[in-house]
């Protein structure tokens, strides 16, 4: 056993007291640098999460779903499979296009993976069909959302609007840290060649003759250097099209000796493409406006509060420059101000919580030592913000929750040595001799008291996933500010205190004579005050002492404690199965922005989904809570980042962003709720409405996925799942990844009529796609920006019809005529149409065909007790031989994360107990402390239960935190015991001295950690199950554990410590 002999010196820590003017010098560089790294520490809102993602998109034009799956999509996934690290990778096959997303494991190197994969692309190039666009491969983040959305409306058009937003794009692209910027809204200016069919063919011209003129026409091409005289000259050929008029006067061939230009042969328009998106956004209840939504993405590891300040001052710089002063601009989404938010509470309870701290332990101890023990804090925080610069990290709101987190614990080391300190000059000493006798006695257990946090905390860098990448800060953190308070408590602390404390001897009690009239007052009450705290804390030094004492003679009193912990363990377990505590990944916060989802069957046109949604934009003007709105169609809410179109594109899809206003009373989710309940029956749409979770990405709570061959079996099979979900009571936005399609046309060809023509397949192919889609010839460059040249039929025959958006019946191309040696012939003459069903899309998991179900939960009930329903009724449904359903969701995501942290939780209670053993060279004691850890359970789950929190992910970390923290009590008090009982005491007469001596650090380290996690539960809601997780668990084993570790110790502990 560890005897703690005062008179043998510690020589590293006593360093810094016997050279005062050095620790001065160091102290004053840690202010420094700590305030250095406060202000350069990137700024973010979630820490950035670097996982190995790369998407793979290949256009296949005119092709159908399965086309691009078998020949597009099974090709590259079949090169796949050699990749190293691969985690997992899906695929959509849609009309016109594959896309593949590709997961590597989250510890690899992402820009080796991302060539890597780039590698395997290339060699599935030769795989691919000719006339498929080449493979794109783009990395991108899990966390990759906008910084900033704002939206431009005025009175103007959408396409003015549009140009403005180009203009505006450009600028913003140039600011430091803007890695991206994308516009939603408007369309692209387009010069359009829409030829008279009538006219060319007079002329014996061909739509491909047209194509090849304007294309050729448009060339600078550098011709060489030149010598005239003495100098050389460079020689260029200026023949690029400059602009509309250009164009028009291009040749197409000559008739009679007669050019014919473009103008003869059709109009010539300086136009715009065909609408594929469309935005509208509402200030303060007013009308929807026409708009034009931007989003601002950042570079991975940027400051998001420089970056989103620069484009801010970019923007005002660009009013009446760019676009003018009547053009209003309303931000939607800002993550700059939810950052500063963030550290303003944040900021705000950590001074509280500092203030709360310094009262303590000015009513236990006395002002100099509560200014002493408060200074810890300001100077641990410089370190660890000094350690986080160092590694690389960045400041968000998990890094300062970190913070929050550890300030409780971080100031327990300064709370123990000053009062030992404090207790030294009470016998008399001076304060440099109290000091040292203070190191030597309390080096120990403050090293392992800090050991064993930082070993609660260590664990849950071992977490997997992205889950383990999010709240790896979380342990470094606490990790470095722990140490640092270590350094701080035994070097700084210390030092000061032998500087500027007195003991009473030298500082009388009497108020100064200098002090007078209300300052004098004050002083007097400040001493009374002092002076009935002594007594107030003997009497519960009194009361303590009795009441154990009771429990160490009776046998019947210990017995009824011992079933009344162990009946309170088995009951606050059991709350978890009952239900009366729900388990969850994330609980919902209150934010200022949610979303409304909105989706028409596949093939809707743009203007008929925007017109399908109007009665939402009527309820969100009306509703007095909502700041603003924007709503997008012809986007995902999704859409922002990585985008993928298909031939049919996105027009029947759609989404709000809605802000609320900050003066409200209702919770973000409560709206939320409120909204879905309103819209769940919306006609003829599907509606969604949500929010961000306070987490990473994760699955919905509930996903049932379905594998296997046959298309139409999954499809049949996940609608059965489909229809057995929302039988289920308390499920919401219950859907699938099936989608129907509106069909496709078919058209057949008669090659041995095309033959007898002299027609071949590509010519009909080429020119059913320019009927249809037009042919894109060239691009002309104009006032720096590039504009697309189209050349199309005209097909509105004279009528009132826009020519420019190119629309077109089944009937007009079966009367299309195509040029043969035998004349005009209208391809009805050789081809057939049908219509037949097709898919939209087709998505793969792994390679394999897959169809997924989800669906979200209400009424706080858990994913798990949808799962049972399921489970308990899914033997109603066939599953065929060789399809294989997987329940996943976020019950996977609990199932996954939860044993991580428990793993954590019993790796760290295995350190603790090693650590402890080596202490005090014994068996039995660690066994006593390691006991304090089930009593803390004791009062987490009743205590989530009693606030109406679940078990969730924070909670759980709350419960590990918890091994850590409560250990140190009951260090304390062992340790003392035995000093008692190396000094001559009797084990009994030990432990009553122990008790009693080591109540008020034991009492005073409690109140300051629940004080210093309290203002957790008013910063975020997502915070608040951990906040009183370890609160509750912390009451509860401190109480429990002063009579529990004191009982234990008298009957099972050693009766000789050095056998």
């Amino acid at each position: 056993m560890i005897h703690m002999d005062q008179n043998k010196k510690s020589k590293f820590w006593e360093f810094f007291l016997e050279n005062y003017q050095f620790t001065y010098v160091l102290l004053l560089s840690i202010v420094v640098l700590g305030i250095i790294s406060i202000v350069t520490l990137p700024k973010e809102s979630s820490p950035e999460i670097e996982v190995p993602i790369g998407i793979i998109t290949t256009p296949y034009p005119g092709a159908n779903a399965e086309d691009v799956e078998e020949l597009v999509t099974n090709p590259i996934e079949d090169r796949l499979s050699g990749l190293e690290d691969l985690d997992t990778f899906s695929s959509v096959s849609k009309n016109g296009i594959s896309s593949i997303t590709v997961q590597f494991n989250i510890d690899s190197d992402p820009d080796k993976k991302i060539a890597d994969l780039k590698e395997k692309v290339d060699e599935a190039k030769v795989d691919l069909p000719e006339d498929a666009e080449d493979p794109i491969v783009k990395q991108i983040s899990v966390t990759d959302d906008s910084i900033l959305t704002f939206a431009l409306s005025g009175p103007y058009d959408a396409n003015q609007l549009k140009d403005y937003a180009e203009d505006l794009k450009d600028e913003i692209e140039q600011v430091s840290g803007v890695n991206k910027v994308n516009i939603i809204g408007g369309q692209d200016r387009e010069f359009q060649v829409i030829v008279n069919k009538a006219k060319l063919d007079s002329f014996g011209a061909s739509i491909q003759d047209v194509t090849n003129s304007v294309r050729a026409s448009n060339s600078d091409i550098p011709a060489g250097i030149v010598q005239s005289g003495s100098s050389n000259y460079t020689v260029r050929f200026a023949g690029r099209v400059k602009d509309i008029n250009d164009l028009k006067s291009v040749p197409i061939k000559q008739a009679n000796g007669t050019a014919i230009l473009l103008s003869d042969v059709g109009e010539v328009v300086d136009g715009y493409s065909r609408a594929s998106t469309l935005s509208r956004l509402s200030i303060d209840g007013g009308e929807p406006r026409p708009s034009i939504t931007i989003l601002v993405f950042k570079n991975p590891g940027g400051n998001i509060i420089k970056t989103v300040k620069a484009v801010e001052e970019k923007i005002q710089s660009a009013k009446g420059r760019i676009f003018p002063e009547n053009v209003e601009m309303a931000t939607i989404l800002n993550n700059a101000d939810r950052i500063k938010l963030d550290l303003t509470n944040l900021t705000r309870s950590g001074i509280q919580t500092i203030i709360i701290i310094f009262l303590l332990l000015y009513f236990f101890l006395g002002f100099k030592e509560a200014v002493l023990a408060g200074l810890s804090i300001p100077l641990t925080f410089f370190i660890g913000f000094f350690i986080l610069s160092g590694l690389g990290y960045t400041l968000n709101f998990l890094t300062l929750f970190s913070l929050i987190l550890s300030l409780g614990v971080l100031v327990d080391s300064a709370i123990v040595i000053t009062e030992g300190i404090y207790v030294y000059l009470q016998k008399g000493m001076d304060a440099k001799k109290a000091s040292r006798y203070a190191i030597r006695e309390f080096k120990l257990p403050l090293i392992t008291g800090i050991l064993t946090t930082v070993f609660a905390f260590l664990p849950m860098m071992l977490s997997s996933g992205i889950i383990g990448k999010f709240i790896e800060t979380i342990p470094i953190t606490v990790t470095s500010v722990l140490f640092a308070s270590l350094f701080v408590a035994l070097g700084l602390v210390t030092t000061l205190a032998s500087r500027f404390l007195r003991n009473d001897e030298d500082h009388p009690a009497h108020v100064p004579k200098e002090h007078k009239g209300k300052i004098a007052q004050i002083f007097a009450k400040a001493k009374s005050i002092q002076s009935n705290k002594k007594t107030k804390i003997e009497h519960l030094y009194n009361w303590y002492a009795s009441t154990l004492n009771v429990f160490l003679n009776s046998a019947k009193k210990r017995k009824q404690l011992k079933w009344a912990l162990i009946l309170g363990f088995f009951m606050s377990v059991a709350l978890v199965p009952l239900h009366l505590v729900q388990v969850n990944m994330f609980p919902s916060s209150d934010f200022e922005i949610f979303y409304v989802d909105f989706e028409k069957p596949v093939g809707t046109p743009l203007l008929t989904t925007s017109g399908s949604i109007l009665d939402i934009e009527k309820i969100l003007e009306q509703d007095k809570r909502i700041a603003s709105f924007v709503v997008n169609v012809g986007s995902g809410s999704g859409d922002g980042s990585v985008s993928q179109t298909t031939e049919l594109g996105s027009t029947h899809l759609g989404h709000f962003i809605v802000k609320l206003k900050d003066e409200r009373k209702e919770k973000s989710y409560d709206i939320v709720d409120s909204f879905d309940e309103m819209l769940k029956n919306y006609p003829s749409a599907k509606i969604r409405v949500w929010q961000q979770s306070g987490g990473p990405p994760s699955a919905a709570p509930v996903e049932v996925s379905i594998t296997g061959e046959s298309l139409d079996t999954l499809d049949d099979v996940a609608r059965e799942f489909e229809s057995l979900i929302k039988t289920i009571p308390n499920t919401k936005n219950v859907q699938t990844n099936v989608e129907d399609s509106p069909g496709e046309f078919v058209l057949g060809i008669d090659r041995i009529k095309a033959q007898l023509y002299g027609v071949s397949t590509v010519q009909i192919a080429q020119t059913l796609h320019n009927a249809i889609s037009g042919t894109k010839a060239t691009v002309v460059r104009k006032d720096g920006k590039d504009i697309d040249v189209l050349v199309k039929y005209d097909f509105s025959n004279g009528s009132e019809s826009d020519p420019t958006q190119n629309l077109i019946s089944l009937d007009a191309i079966g009367a299309l005529t195509i040029a043969t040696p035998q004349g005009d012939i209208p391809l009805m003459n050789f081809t057939s149409s049908h219509l037949e069903a097709n898919r939209s899309e087709i998505p793969h998991k792994d390679g394999e065909r897959i169809a997924k179900v989800s669906s979200e939960t209400t009424g706080g009930v858990p994913a798990q007790a949808i799962f049972q329903e399921i489970e308990k009724n899914m033997s109603s449904i066939e599953i065929p031989d060789g399809y294989t359903v997987t329940l996943g969701g976020e019950r996977e995501d609990i199932n996954e994360s939860f044993s991580d942290m428990f793993r954590a939780m019993f790796l760290a209670i295995f350190l603790i107990a090693a650590l402890l053993v080596w202490q005090f060279k014994s068996f039995r004691q660690p066994l006593f402390i390691l006991t304090t850890i089930p009593l803390s359970l004791i009062g987490v789950l009743p205590g989530l239960f009693l606030m109406g929190f679940p078990l969730s992910f924070p909670g759980v970390i709350g419960v590990v935190a918890l091994a850590g923290i409560v250990v140190n009590n009951a260090i304390i008090l062992i340790d003392r015991i035995n000093q008692n009982r190396n000094e001559g005491m009797s084990k009994l007469d030990a432990v009553r001295e122990a008790a009693k001596t080591r109540l008020q650090p034991i009492l005073l380290t409690t109140i300051t950690t629940i004080a210093g996690i309290f203002p957790l539960v008013f910063t975020n809601d997502m915070w608040g199950p951990l906040a009183y997780s370890i609160i509750f668990g912390l009451l509860f084993s401190t109480v429990s554990s002063l009579l529990v570790i004191p009982l234990l110790y008298q009957h099972y502990g050693e009766e000789n410590l050095n056998s």
